[in-house]
């Protein structure tokens, strides 16, 4: 017997079939609710997987699970179901509710796994299950805000390798984090998304103000840009390019690398003269006077006839004023030298067009001494 060219054998599964696809058909109406999918977690760890937006109510496509029905009076019962919150899955018992008269009551599951009521709507990351609208006494309407969620086929390897396995569940992850594909290791790998960067390496050799415990091989600049000070206070050279200004000589220094180099000599002079006879103690007449402002930085003399007896002993006039205000700090050639030491003045500022003179004020007493040259050098400013 045939039915439509249909052999007798086959009849009878091929009305099941049509009886399973109108139950199908039926249950989409009744229901009402929205099939969606959700993808396979990522591989592991702490890190949330790639949809961690999505929370899901784990079942077949038309499951009761955690469906909502009107009780008696003002109260509403669920049934058991699984979800999903974030990465974690709660398996929830059936249970009943109480509701709030007059109102419209949001039933949903919350934070814990928890099903719960509220009459101010969805609360911000719950799984809404159904809407009740009561009226004083029971429960008038019921709406089903379900989503069931079914798993697909697995993903391709290229947009899920934890599928595969080869995704590096030892590397440690940060919210944001992104799959790159490391081909040494032949694995894939957590990483910032381009541009936000975990921080530069603490080895490189940076060019800091001052020391950092953090960096490991950072180049400490110092707190000024040109450093300053006395020569002998000169750190040791070994960074390229820096500059340090010897205030006690009036050189600017550059390191090369590996040692200090002249790279500028500001350092002036002025220099008297008194050549020929036996010194004697005399009023300075030369009169010097420098192109533009500056600061003394010392005074200096010497003598090709060391005196005998007692110091030759200079001193150095301002507009007529002596700068060594503290006359025994006055520029001298010791008794039986040559040379003198450098005599820093009280007065070490002046302006261009100052006039400065040099008098001698003591010689030796039996060896007067001979061809006295005193040297001021400064700095311009």
């Amino acid at each position: 017997m045939t039915l439509r060219g249909t052999p007798a054998p086959n009849l009878i599964a091929h009305l099941l079939a049509e009886v399973e696809r109108l139950k199908a058909a039926l249950a989409r109406i009744s229901d009402g609710r929205e099939t969606l999918v959700m993808a396979p977690s990522f591989g592991g760890g702490s890190s949330p997987p790639p949809f961690t937006a999505i929370h899901a109510i784990l079942g077949d496509r038309h499951t009761n699970a955690l469906r909502v029905v009107p009780g008696t009076g003002l109260s509403a019962s669920y049934e058991a179901g699984r979800v999903r919150l974030g990465d974690t899955v709660y398996d929830i018992s059936a249970g009943t509710l109480s509701l709030t008269a007059s109102a419209t009551n949001y039933v949903y599951v919350g934070s814990g796994g928890t099903v719960q009521v509220s009459t101010s709507g969805f609360p911000a990351g719950s799984i809404p299950l159904a809407v009740l609208v009561t009226d004083s006494s029971q429960v008038i309407s019921t709406t089903d805000k379900r989503a069931i969620f079914i798993s697909p086929p697995p993903l391709p390897h290229e947009l899920w390798s934890s599928v595969h396995g080869d995704v590096d569940t030892a590397d440690a992850r940060n919210d944001g984090d992104v799959l790159t594909w490391d081909a040494t290791a032949q694995k894939w790998k957590a990483a910032p998304p381009p541009g936000a960067g975990t921080g530069a390496p603490t080895n490189a050799e940076y060019i800091t103000y001052a020391s950092n415990t953090t960096l490991t091989n950072e180049k400490v600049l110092g707190a000024d840009i040109v450093l300053r000070g006395t020569a002998s206070a000169r750190p040791a050279a070994g960074l390229a390019g820096r500059l340090y200004f010897a205030t006690d000589e009036g050189v600017l220094y550059r390191d090369n690398g590996t040692a200090w180099e002249v790279y500028s000599d500001a350092l002036h002079a002025m220099t008297w003269n008194f050549t020929g006879a036996d010194l004697t103690v005399t009023t300075g007449t030369v009169r010097l006077r420098p192109p533009r402002g500056g600061t003394i930085l010392y005074v200096r003399c010497s003598a090709g006839t060391a005196p005998a007896g007692q110091d030759i002993i200079v001193d150095i006039n301002r507009g007529g004023t002596t700068i060594f205000t503290t006359q025994a700090n006055r520029p001298k050639v010791p008794a039986g030298s040559n040379d003198g030491s450098s005599a820093v003045p009280d007065v070490t500022s002046f302006n261009a067009g100052d006039v400065f003179t040099c008098d001698i004020d003591q010689v030796g007493s039996t060896t007067a001494g001979k061809d006295l040259v005193v040297t001021m050098f400064w700095v311009a400013v």
